[in-house]
Parts: C-alpha cells; structure tokens; sequence
C-alpha cells in the first residue's frame, strides 16, 4: 500500500477488544479503524501489562500509550500519597 504508516499501539486492558465483547470494539482497534487504510497496526496491547512491561522496542509514526491502571490498582495507596505530596509542592 503507497505511503504506509504504522500506528503502535502500547497498552493494557482498556485498549483492547477483550472487555467490551465486541471484535473490534477496543480503543486501539476503534482508532485503528479511523486512521484509515494507510496506517499498518502493530498493537502490543495486552491484558495486565504493567509500565515495567512496556516494550522499548518497535516503531511508528504514531504511538498510544494507554498504560498505568494496573500499576495503580497494585499499589493505589502509595500512587495516592505520592500524588498529593507532589501536588501539595
């Protein structure tokens, strides 16, 4: 396809199709689709990843990171502290 781009897609669970029981029906797959037939998907979105997970390799032109909700719900309290010590600064 003439000037292809590629579109990664870097996420957890609220990028993909998994949770809203529709093929195609995730954020990355919705946005996939409006980009258009020039944009290639290389989606390395997955249930439970984590920011320490997130890929440091790949390529795109466009780039989503939709990452982090795990890692709060795994430790909220010290993201919460944390949070509010740096906006009280």
């Amino acid at each position: 396809m003439p000037n292809q781009r590629t579109y990664l897609a870097l996420g957890d669970s609220m990028s993909i199709d998994r949770y809203t029981g529709v093929t195609g029906g995730g954020a990355v797959s919705q946005f996939h689709d409006w980009l258009g037939p020039n944009w290639r998907l290389d989606d390395r979105a997955a249930d439970m990843s984590c920011i320490q997970n997130v890929p440091t390799s790949g390529k795109g032109e466009l780039i989503t990171l939709t990452i982090g909700g795990n890692n709060l719900l795994a430790d909220q309290e010290r993201y919460l502290e944390e949070g509010l010590n740096s906006f009280a600064q």
